[in-house]
C-alpha cells in the first residue's frame, strides 16, 4: 500500500507544480535521473514523502512514464530538483493528462492482487 502511496504522491507533486505560468529550461534528465530522485527522497520531500515509500521497481515505472510524457524539460527538471517554486505552463498542465495513465498504470501494478479465498462449500 505503501508503494501505491508513493505513485499517488508523485501524480499529486506534478499536479500541484502544474499551476501558474513558468516554463523552464535546460535539458531533460533521463529516466535514470527521475528514478534516482524519486528513490532518494528528494521528489517526494515537496509533499511530505520520504525514499522508504517508494520501490526501486515503482520509481524506474514512473519516471520511464515522467521522461515519455509531454511534460516539458523544465517540468521534469523541477521534479527531478525537488523545486518548490517551479510554476509550469498550460502545455504542462496538458500533459498531465497523458501522463497520470502511466502513472496509474505503474500505482495499478504496485498494487499486489489479492488471492480468491475459497468459500465454505464450495
Amino acid at each position: 500500500m505503501r508503494t501505491l502511496g508513493a505513485a499517488i504522491l508523485a501524480a499529486v507533486l506534478l499536479t500541484t507544480s502544474a499551476c501558474g505560468g513558468g516554463g523552464g529550461g535546460g535539458s531533460r534528465p533521463s529516466a535514470d535521473e527521475v528514478s534516482k530522485s524519486l528513490q532518494s527522497g528528494k521528489a517526494n520531500a515537496l509533499l511530505g514523502g520520504s525514499s522508504s515509500q517508494i520501490t526501486d521497481t515503482i520509481a524506474d515505472c514512473l519516471a520511464k512514464a515522467i521522461v515519455g510524457s509531454k511534460l516539458s524539460d523544465g517540468a521534469v527538471k523541477a521534479l527531478v530538483d525537488g523545486d518548490k517554486n517551479y510554476k509550469a505552463n498550460s502545455a504542462d498542465t496538458a500533459a498531465l493528462t497523458s501522463v497520470s495513465a502511466g502513472l496509474t498504470s505503474c500505482a495499478k501494478a504496485a498494487v499486489p492482487t489479492p488471492a480468491p479465498t475459497a468459500t465454505p462449500g464450495s
